[in-house]
């Protein structure tokens, strides 16, 4: 069971940037799989990867600033969907995905960048360590669809998690799947409307990253030991 602790690297690491890209990537990952899952002809693959190459290097950029959505609109969009749900994340993604498809891209833009903004904001050293006890029982794809779990389900049980990472041994994990996440749907519905990519996002505070608590991948058990013992003994 050592390899969860390989997970961040031997000190634990924060990958920002890397953790940034990962959500840009999350729509092509599931584009690609569902393409390469109806198409088997090689040529047909060879095209659709070369359009896609063009995809990419045609991808625009934004700032934080320019948009950028409430917070009190935010969480009530995030509880309006997990209440509606009841509770299940991968049904709170299509509902969310339903919304934005009847709204304009500004508003989408501006939700995925407030989006961005809580999983700079709530990534930690001490959040990073309990992920990997975590992810080794439940399907989550990686760290980031892990914090878009813990944010979708409100401002008060996200932060309480963040203090206090322990609490997840009773969390309601109901609805993942590895293959999904917020931004997934994000990007589908931004690729559907506009043809393009969603836009990378710049101007972040990269110094938002809370590393008071660098834990040691020996000491992980001892530090949560009721996580331990929920997703791993």
């Amino acid at each position: 069971m050592d390899e969860i602790f390989d997970y961040f690297g031997p000190q634990g690491t924060p990958v920002i940037l890397g953790l940034l890209m990962a959500f840009g990537v999350l729509f092509i990952k599931w584009v690609i799989t569902k393409r390469e899952n109806l198409q088997s002809d090689e040529i047909n693959r060879t095209v659709f990867q070369n359009e896609f190459k063009k995809a990419i290097s045609t991808q625009e950029s934004i700032h934080v600033a320019d948009f950028l959505l409430d917070e009190s609109a935010f969480w009530d969009l995030i509880d309006k969907t997990r209440k509606k749900s009841k509770d299940n994340f991968k049904n709170q993604c299509g509902l969310l995905k339903q919304y934005f498809e009847d709204s304009n891209t500004g508003d989408l833009l501006a939700f995925q960048s407030r989006l961005f903004y809580f999983i700079l904001k709530y990534n930690s050293y001490k959040l990073q360590a309990a992920f990997s006890i975590v992810s080794y029982s439940t399907p989550f794809a990686d760290y980031g669809a892990f914090l878009e779990w813990m944010i979708s389900k409100g401002e008060t049980l996200a932060n309480n998690y963040i203090q206090n990472p322990e609490l997840l041994e009773n969390a309601n994990f109901s609805g993942i799947d590895n293959s999904v996440g917020m931004s997934t749907f994000l990007g589908e519905v931004y690729n559907t409307k506009t043809g393009k990519l969603v836009p990378t996002i710049e101007g972040f505070d990269e110094n938002a990253l809370d590393d008071s608590e660098i834990i040691d991948p020996k000491m992980i058990p001892d530090s949560f030991p009721r996580l331990w013992k929920k997703f791993i003994v």
